[in-house]
């Protein structure tokens, strides 16, 4: 009955949305000679267990 859940990737996709943004205009302020630019990068996303499932889980 998934229309009685609700999808935690959506939530999980909505927040990195928001988090990459933020970072973003938090990287522009620093730069190292050597290193050069911040760089922010979300890897990893997980949820759910089964293709034919709603996930209740979400994580990055």
């Amino acid at each position: 009955m998934p229309q009685e859940g609700y999808n935690a990737l959506n939530h999980l996709i909505d927040f990195s949305y928001h988090i990459n943004k933020k970072m973003d205009n938090i990287a522009k302020k620093y730069t190292n000679e050597e290193l050069g630019s911040t760089i922010h990068n979300i890897k990893i996303m997980t949820g759910g267990n089964q293709v034919n499932s709603i996930p209740n889980y979400a994580a990055l």
